[in-house]
């Protein structure tokens, strides 16, 4: 399947994330950097991987939701299974396999982080720099020098 870098650059600021077509990953890693010049005359990028504004506040408000049904749910549970009630005792359960599966859903969604960095990485090594050169080969992801 087809993918491509999409993003976004505004003044010393960016955004850059994977494409896929006819699929979307909401909760799929976001590259957010800026670009600045250091005190040595470099060119630096500092730059991290984090969801999108929109996974992060429905990751926020599901464990939320979770951890308030954990407080109703676990003495209930803890209850069903003292008195021998097996479908009670579920409650306990419950909680567990939502935040087990919150998780896994966003380790699988992560596993497009190395990809993006390898393709920015790509985009800027193949970057024609002042003076017609361009950056070392093994260009680093955090940081390169023109």
């Amino acid at each position: 399947m087809a993918t491509r870098l999409v993003g976004r650059v505004k003044g010393d600021y960016f955004t850059v994330r994977l494409h896929r077509r006819w699929v979307n990953n909401s909760f799929g890693p976001v590259l957010y950097g800026s670009v600045y010049r250091a005190r040595d005359g470099t060119t630096r990028v500092d730059d991290e991987f984090r969801l999108a504004w929109f996974a992060r506040v429905f990751v926020t408000i599901w464990f939320g939701g979770v951890l308030l049904f954990a407080v109703i749910a676990v003495p209930t549970g803890i209850i069903g299974l003292l008195a021998g009630d097996w479908a009670q005792a579920m409650f306990l359960v419950i909680p567990v396999v939502m935040v087990v599966g919150a998780t896994g859903m966003l380790h699988v969604a992560w596993q497009d982080t190395e990809r993006v960095a390898d393709r920015v990485a790509e985009a800027v090594a193949g970057t024609q720099w002042p003076g017609g050169s361009s950056p070392p080969k093994g260009v680093s992801r955090n940081s390169f020098t023109p």
